[in-house]
């Protein structure tokens, strides 16, 4: 009798995510690195990726609001200057590729990302410079086939910002066969 459930070929089968938050997926290692330049550390729960990545699982996991919502608390700090913003977009790209993801609409808010001083423009420019990079990298693999990233801002941005609502961003992703899990393994 075959096993219900083939965590290899799970990968290998094609998927379609729908609803993914950029912020919401990123590799503990990268939170931890990012962390440290900008002074975040002290601030997190752990600053060990095993342990944080537990941390990030069981906060997905729970049934308490404010619980839950802590864990972006983090991952929205060290998602503030646009190196970062690529560096995660591309990650992002990179991992879902890997995951066998052959459309995904991955989305954010530029509104949150402007605390140290970007502007709108450059925050959405820094997250499809990622995005393209991932695509790129993502590329390499083999077989590649298409699939397609979106970014889209929150339906409501604050003043004083008049930018277009909803607004929406596509970028061409590839997929790659590589096993990854984007929660479980990073």
């Amino acid at each position: 009798m075959s096993a219900l459930f083939d965590p290899v070929r799970a990968v290998e089968v094609p998927k379609v995510l729908l609803h993914d938050h950029l912020d919401g997926g990123l590799r503990p290692t990268t939170i931890l690195e990012l962390a440290d330049e900008i002074g975040w550390t002290p601030r997190l729960p752990s600053t060990d990726p095993g342990t944080l990545h537990q941390w990030f699982i069981s906060g997905a996991e729970t049934k308490d609001l404010l619980q839950y919502l802590a864990t972006f608390e983090h991952t929205m700090a060290v998602m503030q200057r646009a190196d970062d913003l690529v560096r995660v977009a591309r990650e992002c790209a990179i991992d879902l590729a890997n995951d066998g993801v052959v459309y995904a609409e991955v989305r954010f808010a530029p509104e949150l990302h402007v605390h140290r001083g970007l502007s709108l423009e450059a925050v959405v420019e820094a997250v499809q410079s990622g995005f393209r990079d991932g695509c790129a990298s993502a590329a390499g693999c083999k077989p590649a086939k298409r699939c397609w990233c979106m970014a889209a801002v929150a339906a409501l941005a604050p003043q004083p910002f008049n930018w277009p609502k909803p607004w929406a961003a596509e970028l061409l992703l590839r997929r790659a066969t590589r096993p990854s899990a984007r929660l479980a393994a990073n």
